[in-house]
């Protein structure tokens, strides 16, 4: 979860960058 290929609702830390939703 988190990455900006899934968009995961997770927050969570991958490829360098971090994904909340």
């Amino acid at each position: 979860g988190g990455s900006i290929d899934t968009k995961c609702p997770s927050g969570l830390r991958r490829e360098g960058l971090i994904f909340r939703q």
